[in-house]
């Protein structure tokens, strides 16, 4: 998530010295202050807007590193290059793209560290160590971590990151080396690497994998959504939240109108290309376990091959009769038509409470805008489902 996108969502300048502060409490057991004014022996750091970074000047020569990996910019040479330019100069001179300096007393970041503000946490790295420290944001709830500690401490894979360190509300990773799959230019790998995390999937389904009658597992699906629905129209105050239950109870209709047994598995829950991440050596890795749960394993798979998580995603997927790239982690790898619209109802209904779950662990009102554009997109679509 870019940074002037959460300029706009939150307050995001008191989340991060307030985050700064907890996480060298609790990590490094040390007081500290974090702010925007300069005082007598503080350090002084950047806050680079256009990039996302906090850092010191000059900068830590594994800025530079994190941010090039960060900048292979597939599809556009154009765009390739000149992602690759900025973030070599502002990763070099992190005063160009300055959005505000901030100021540390009683701590120092180490000569090689340097802070990148995700989605729902912020991240220290530290390139001497090899090491990253991932702490929750201020203010968020700790559900999406919870369950991705404990599915990393449950699941020990090799195409997972094993936790080096953890406490309350952060852990510890090694660095990765190489890019995430969505900035993989040589197409050649990036093939290789889906068709590699297809295979990871696979081995966690066939390892997870249990049945459900098609009635009950899409009736608890729905329950989930209407009692999310309620909370999400209360808390904030969206504005499809009638089409959304319309779309949901179609869905439960379609899988009433033919019985199957319902394979499920532990999966993943947001496998996109930017959560996989292909080192220097081409393995590939799937991280970003804040999802994980037992869903169908038709799931993971829809969401990969069709990339759900784009506009066109869900356009792509209804409109193909014999959706195949969904069979991946199915033990049943042929399916009749009927099953197929009961495979695509069970999705849509995952998919909704994907969204919605995602929402309601965002403070306040925000993700509102985002989930009414799912639904707007997914209600436009779904008229002659």
């Amino acid at each position: 998530m870019r940074l002037s996108d959460m300029l706009l969502r939150e307050d995001f300048y008191k989340i991060l010295a307030d985050t700064v502060t907890e996480y060298f409490h609790l990590v490094h057991n040390r007081e500290v202050a974090f702010s925007y004014k300069k005082t007598d022996g503080s350090e002084k750091l950047i806050v680079n807007g256009m990039l996302g970074f906090i850092s010191r000047f000059p900068a830590p020569s594994g800025l530079r590193k994190f941010m090039l990996a960060e900048f292979n910019v597939r599809g556009s040479k154009l765009k390739f290059l000149v992602g690759k330019a900025a973030a070599l100069i502002m990763s070099t001179f992190p005063q160009v793209g300055k959005q505000q300096n901030a100021y540390l007393v009683g701590g120092t970041l180490g000569k090689n560290t340097f802070i990148s503000p995700q989605n729902r946490s912020i991240r220290f790295f530290d390139y001497d160590a090899m090491t990253v420290d991932c702490i929750i944001k201020s203010g968020f709830t700790s559900k999406y971590f919870v369950n991705q500690l404990a599915f990393r401490k449950q699941y020990r894979y090799d195409f997972v990151l094993p936790l080096l360190e953890h406490g309350d509300r952060w852990f510890r990773e090694i660095i990765l080396t190489g890019h995430p799959l969505a900035r993989v230019t040589n197409e050649t790998q990036y093939q290789k690497s889906m068709q590699e995390t297809i295979i990871c999937i696979g081995q966690l389904a066939a390892d997870t994998i249990a049945y459900e009658e098609s009635s009950g597992y899409a009736q608890g699906l729905l329950t989930r959504i209407t009692e999310l629905l309620e909370e999400a129209e209360h808390r904030k105050h969206i504005a499809y939240g009638k089409q959304t239950m319309q779309m949901a109870q179609t869905a439960m209709d379609r899988i009433k109108s033919h019985p199957m047994p319902i394979p499920t598995c532990i999966g993943h829950g947001d496998l996109q290309s930017g959560n996989i991440w292909v080192d220097e050596a081409g393995k590939t890795w799937i991280y970003d376990w804040e999802t994980a749960g037992r869903r169908s394993v038709w799931y993971d798979s829809a969401v990969l091959m069709y990339s759900l998580r784009r506009a066109y995603g869900w356009q792509d997927f209804l409109s193909e009769e014999l959706p195949k790239d969904i069979y991946s982690c199915d033990p049943q790898k042929v399916r009749t038509q009927d099953e197929i619209t009961v495979i695509k109802a069970i999705i849509l209904m995952e998919d909704i409470l994907f969204y919605l779950e995602d929402m309601l662990e965002l403070p306040q009102n925000w993700g509102a805008q985002i989930y009414d554009g799912f639904a707007n997109r997914m209600w436009q679509l779904l008229k002659d489902f």
